[in-house]
C-alpha cells in the first residue's frame, strides 16, 4: 500500500516540482548563452553595446540564482504544506480512513519530500555543470568527500560545528576554483 501512497503523493507533488526543475535548467542554459554572446563582442556592440551586455548578463544570473534557491524553498514548501493539509487538515479525516497504517502514511511524506530535495540538488548540479562550473562542483564534491571522512574519523559523525566548517571550506574552495578557471580562460 506504500507504493499506492508514495504514486499519489508524486502524482500530486510534481505538478509544482517539475516545472521549477525545468525552469532552473532552461535559466542555466540562458546564462550559458549571455555568456557565449558576451564574448562575442561585434554582435552584441552593434545592438547596445556594453550596457545591454551588463542588463542581459545581470537578469539572467539574478533569475537563475533565484530559480536555483526557489527548488529547494518549493521543495521545503510543498512538504510542510503538503503533510499539514492531508495529515492535519480536513483532508486528514479522509486520510486516516484509508485501509493503511499511521507509518505509512507519513513515511510516503517523508520519502516524497526527500526525493524531491535530492532532485533539487541534482538539478542545481547539472544547471551549474550546464553553466561551465564543473570546476566548483568537483572542489565541492572533493571538500564533500574530506568532510566525511574527518568527520566520521575524529569526531565519530556529523555536529552543527562541522556543518559550519564544511560550509565555509566548500565556499572557500569554490571560490578558488571559480578564480582558478577565470584566471585560466575556462570559464
Amino acid at each position: 500500500m506504500l507504493r499506492k501512497l508514495l504514486k499519489q503523493e508524486f502524482r500530486a507533488t510534481a505538478r509544482v516540482m517539475l516545472p521549477l526543475y525545468l525552469v532552473t535548467f532552461v535559466l542555466a542554459l540562458a546564462v550559458r548563452l549571455v555568456l557565449l554572446l558576451s564574448q562575442n563582442q561585434v554582435l552584441l556592440d552593434s545592438v547596445g553595446g556594453r550596457t545591454l551586455r551588463a542588463i542581459l548578463l545581470g537578469v539572467s544570473v539574478t533569475a537563475f540564482v533565484v530559480a536555483a534557491i526557489a527548488t529547494f524553498l518549493a521543495a521545503l514548501i510543498q512538504a510542510v504544506l503538503r503533510f499539514r493539509s492531508n495529515l492535519l487538515g480536513d483532508e486528514g479525516y479522509v486520510m486516516f480512513t484509508l485501509p493503511v497504517s499511521t507509518h505509512q502514511l507519513v513515511w510516503a511524506k517523508l520519502i516524497t519530500s526527500v526525493v524531491w530535495f535530492l532532485g533539487a540538488a541534482v538539478i542545481d548540479v547539472l544547471a551549474l555543470l550546464a553553466l561551465g562550473g564543473w570546476a566548483l562542483v568537483l572542489a565541492a564534491a572533493g571538500v564533500f568527500v574530506r568532510y566525511y571522512f574527518v568527520a566520521k574519523k575524529q569526531f565519530g559523525g556529523t555536529t552543527g560545528d562541522l556543518a559550519g566548517w564544511f560550509l565555509q571550506k566548500c565556499e572557500i574552495w569554490m571560490l578558488a576554483a571559480l578564480a582558478a578557471c577565470q584566471w585560466l580562460g575556462v570559464l
